[in-house]
């Protein structure tokens, strides 16, 4: 399959349109004729069923029977280039129709012809992928998996070696740069799931929140941040933060990172202020011999805030409500902050 000359394509990654283009992920493919395994790959993954290349081919190499291709007699995955061949859209087993059957349950129908725009916009907005079969002038043939449409430019992932996510107009889609839209395999029903949006996040005052209303979970570079999985978060340290979406079987890409910086304290009289004790049961004590003004609040490991307190002097937190575990209680004068990491046992 012959890399495609581009007449008018654009990159995506000035803006997404969730509403308009599905995310599906970037899936090149990994032997010269199996554009068929990239873009079958492409379309499980977006409906949560991961499946790498070699195993689709291996699977069609065990269960086709067209006359006119062979992949061999060697295990696909043992030794890929064995099995580098080209493939069908339909019309029998192994072809794209079967291989997002067998391995994702993912009814499709074959069409001898392109999409209207019409249908286009149909299938994006019921959440449905579809397959493009591009017919070369020279001969020959490419798949690509389209994935999204606004006003006249259509989206579409091509798993070619260096082109990957794209768009051009509708028009060219059918018929440009060399080749014509000629066959389209359809998804027959909604799956019941896929790759959720891509989240962003974005910091208001010391709260990082997400688009994303459920399936959150937030992450800083040290990993997985456990029970914080609300959609909004607040940082009890300094760090890099970032989210991921999941349903019930698949997971988003890693939303945009923000750096979050805790203040240190600026008043040198804040140094005065002890909280004690540390582990804790139920109450703690706050010593502020200079009698500050000061706000006291305790945030579970979640981030969650779970009491607050305002003293001008000594004060006490009464805790006997708060499970065992780790906390962390913020002081502030109102121009600085600082944690300190609790234990209550």
């Amino acid at each position: 399959m012959k890399k495609l000359a581009i007449i008018f394509i654009l990159l995506i990654f000035v803006f997404q349109i969730r509403a308009q283009v599905l995310p599906v992920r970037l899936m090149f493919q990994e032997q010269d004729q199996w554009c068929w395994s990239g873009v079958s790959a492409c379309i499980l993954d977006y409906y949560c069923h991961t499946t790498t290349q070699c195993e689709i081919a291996e699977y069609t190499r065990t269960v086709e029977v067209f006359g006119d291709i062979s992949f061999g007699n060697t295990p696909c995955c043992t030794n890929p280039v064995s099995c580098n061949n080209w493939n069908y859209s339909w019309g029998g087993p192994g072809s794209i129709q079967d291989i997002l059957i067998h391995f994702g349950n993912i009814n499709n129908t074959g069409v001898s012809s392109a999409l209207t725009k019409t249908q286009v916009e149909t299938e994006i907005a019921n959440n449905r992928l579809f397959v493009i079969r591009w017919g070369w002038d020279s001969g020959g043939g490419h798949f690509v998996v389209g994935h999204g449409i606004n006003g006249d430019m259509l989206f579409y992932m091509n798993p070619w070696y260096g082109e990957g996510l794209l768009m051009g107009t509708y028009t060219w889609v059918c018929s440009g740069g060399g080749h014509t839209w000629t066959h389209t395999n359809t998804i027959d029903t909604t799956p019941p799931y896929s790759t959720p949006p891509t989240p962003l996040i974005t910091l208001n005052g010391i709260t990082l929140h997400s688009n994303a209303t459920i399936g959150n979970q937030w992450y800083n570079e040290s990993g997985i941040i456990n029970g914080a999985v609300n959609q909004d978060y607040q940082p009890i340290i300094s760090g890099n933060y970032f989210v991921k979406v999941s349903n019930s079987s698949c997971e988003s890409d890693t939303s945009n990172h923000i750096s979050v910086t805790i203040s240190g304290i600026e008043n040198p009289l804040m140094n005065s202020v002890k909280v004690y004790p540390n582990p804790f049961n139920d109450q703690i004590t706050i010593e502020n011999p200079n009698h500050l003004i000061i706000k006291c609040k305790i945030y579970n490991i979640m981030g969650k805030l779970i009491l607050q307190s305002n003293f001008e002097g000594d004060g006490v937190l009464y805790t006997p409500e708060l499970t065992n575990g780790i906390y962390f209680i913020s002081i502030s004068d109102g121009k600085s902050e600082s944690f300190r990491k609790m234990i209550k046992q």
